[in-house]
């Protein structure tokens, strides 16, 4: 009946949600992965022991050994995954490290975006997945400090803990003027091909 089919949205609207959220990335990365940079990704392999599979329309925009960490991105709107490291000597990882984790995407925002900054106030973690990854996730606002632009941004935190690594995948839009949402979700369809080699 049309009351019992409203009850079970009720109960169930987040999971039939993310049923429809999941569908439509997939479908966005069969698009996008249609033409593929595979010497990009084996270039990824190789140099630092991950890969991600690249979308004809992303180009590796900058490797930083300083960071240390490199960064694909699409224009027209600009929305960029910056793929990073550090070594993370906790066995563990959990919501419960959040401060370490906010210190850590600063430091690879002001390094890797040139000079940007998050404010502690727009920021909010959760347990999630990225792909088969469990994963904390860091969702807020960046902004540049020195330039006037902004916009969201989505990180996800990995725990390698053969290689006692976190790996931090990095999902940000700049975008005036342009649905931001159906811009992360591309990023993300992306990222979900994220694998530690």
């Amino acid at each position: 009946s049309w009351d019992r089919l409203k009850k079970v949205i009720r109960e169930n609207g987040e999971m039939i949600r993310d049923i429809i959220e999941e569908a439509n990335r997939e479908r966005l990365r069969e698009y996008l992965l249609r033409k593929e940079k595979s010497d990009v990704s084996e270039l990824l392999r190789a140099k630092y022991g991950f890969t991600v599979r690249v979308p004809f329309l992303y180009e590796l925009n900058s490797e930083k050994p300083d960071v240390p960490g490199v960064e694909l991105v699409r224009t027209k709107p600009h929305r960029g995954l910056t793929v990073s490291w550090r070594s993370w000597k906790k066995g563990s990882l959990s919501i419960a490290d959040s401060l370490e984790l906010y210190d850590t995407r600063l430091d690879i925002a002001w390094k890797m975006y040139d000079k940007d900054v998050m404010r502690p106030e727009l920021v909010f973690y959760r347990e999630d997945q990225l792909d088969d990854y469990p994963a904390v996730r860091m969702d807020g606002y960046w902004e540049n400090s020195i330039e006037t632009h902004g916009g969201p941004f989505t990180c996800y935190f990995i725990l390698d803990r053969v290689k006692k690594r976190l790996w931090i995948v990095d999902c940000l839009v700049y975008a005036p003027g342009f649905d931001k949402h159906v811009l992360l979700r591309e990023l993300r369809a992306v990222a979900e091909t994220f694998r530690i080699n």
